[in-house]
């Protein structure tokens, strides 16, 4: 646990929501990840430590319900190109090995 931080993400301060979401990918090892009902205002980035948020939301004066998101892992903000090129040919392949009659949403 983040010294000051509880577990319970409904008695977080909303900025530092970003902070405890960290973990989960972390622990799974998981490079990228959609979030929604981010419920941060406008739009932005977080930089955590081990991934970097970017999200999409109403403006600040607006009842924050909704908004979206995702998470990148660090270490692929700052790869060589090599590295990202490997990157993007595995996730086209995955991409392909997703049935036609699944629907699919990219980000980016």
């Amino acid at each position: 646990m983040y010294r000051g931080l509880s577990d319970d993400l409904q008695q977080a301060n909303n900025a530092r929501k970003t902070a405890i979401t960290d973990r989960e990918p972390a622990k799974r090892n998981i490079d990228i990840v959609a979030l929604q009902e981010t419920r941060l205002a406008a739009s932005g980035s977080l930089k955590e430590k081990e991934h970097t948020f970017f999200w999409q939301g109403l403006g600040p004066d607006k009842h924050r319900i909704h908004g979206v998101g995702f998470a990148l892992r660090n270490s692929k903000l700052s790869s060589s190109p090599e590295v990202k090129n490997v990157f993007y040919e595995e996730l086209q392949e995955r991409i392909r090995g997703i049935p036609n009659k699944e629907n699919l949403i990219q980000l980016g």
